[in-house]
C-alpha cells in the first residue's frame, strides 16, 4: 500500500504564498523550470504545470485582493467623491467641465471594485486551493511508477476545478483594481489643479494693509460713500 506524503508540499504552498506575486498565470498552464527552492512533485510536465499554476494563481488573487481593500479604503478615507463633487460645483479648477465626468467615473469604478472584491471569493480567500493543490502533488508522487492511478485522475479534475474558480474571481478584480487606480490618479490630479479664488469671490476684506488702503477702523469707499468716511 502506497501512502500519501502531503507535508513536503504543504510546507513548499506555504511558501509559495508569502512569496511576492508572479505573473498572470496563462489560461493553460505550461510546464516551466523548476525552482530549486520549492520541490516540485514528481509527474508528467501537465500536472506540474497545474500544481504549479494553482500556487501562483492563488498568490496573485491574494495580492490583488489587498490591492482592492486599501484602493476601498483610501477612496472612503480620502473623501474623494465629495470633494470632486465640491469641485464641480464651486467651479475653482482650471478644467471644471472635467468634473463631473471624473466623478462618474470614480463613483463606477468604486461600484465595480466593490463587487469584484466580494466576488472574488470563489474560494476560500485564506486557504485558496491548498488542499486540492497538495492532493495533486501527493498523487502524483503516489502514482509513480503504477499504471492507471484513479487518485490522480481525480486530485487532476479536483485541482482544474479549483483553478478555474481562482482564475474567475481574479480576471474581474484584476480589472477593477486597474480602472479604480486609474480614476484616483485622475481625481488627485483633478484636486491638485485648484485655481485659487479671487478675492472677489472668497470675500474681499472690508479692511485693507495700511500700505496706501484703508485702516482698521475705517471704511472700504463704495459707490454710495466716495470719501470711505462714516
Amino acid at each position: 500500500m502506497r501512502i500519501l506524503l502531503l507535508a513536503p508540499f504543504l510546507l513548499a504552498e506555504t511558501a509559495a504564498e508569502e512569496a511576492p506575486a508572479p505573473a498572470a498565470t496563462a489560461a493553460a498552464p505550461e510546464a516551466t523550470a523548476p525552482d530549486p527552492a520549492v520541490p516540485w512533485p514528481p509527474g508528467p510536465p501537465q500536472d506540474q504545470a497545474l500544481w504549479r499554476a494553482l500556487g501562483d494563481t492563488g498568490n496573485e488573487l491574494v495580492v490583488e485582493r489587498s490591492k482592492a481593500n486599501k484602493l476601498l479604503v483610501r477612496v472612503q478615507n480620502a473623501g474623494y467623491e465629495a470633494r470632486v463633487a465640491e469641485a464641480a460645483r464651486s467651479g475653482t479648477h482650471g478644467e471644471p467641465g472635467r468634473a463631473g465626468p471624473l466623478l462618474r467615473r470614480l463613483v463606477a469604478a468604486t461600484r465595480y471594485e466593490a463587487l469584484a472584491y466580494n466576488a472574488s471569493e470563489t474560494v476560500n480567500p485564506r486557504l485558496g486551493c491548498r488542499y486540492s493543490r497538495a492532493s495533486l502533488a501527493g498523487a502524483m508522487g503516489a502514482s509513480q511508477g503504477v499504471g492507471a492511478y484513479p487518485p490522480l485522475v481525480s486530485a487532476r479534475a479536483a485541482a482544474h476545478i479549483c483553478l478555474e474558480k481562482l482564475e474567475r474571481g481574479l480576471g474581474p478584480l484584476r480589472e477593477a483594481n486597474r480602472e479604480l487606480a486609474a480614476a484616483v490618479a485622475e481625481a488627485d490630479a483633478f484636486l491638485a489643479s485648484a485655481a485659487p479664488r479671487s478675492p472677489s469671490a472668497a470675500g474681499a476684506p472690508r479692511h485693507l494693509a495700511a500700505d496706501g488702503g484703508a485702516t482698521a477702523g475705517s471704511a472700504v469707499p463704495s459707490a454710495s460713500n466716495p470719501s470711505g468716511g462714516n
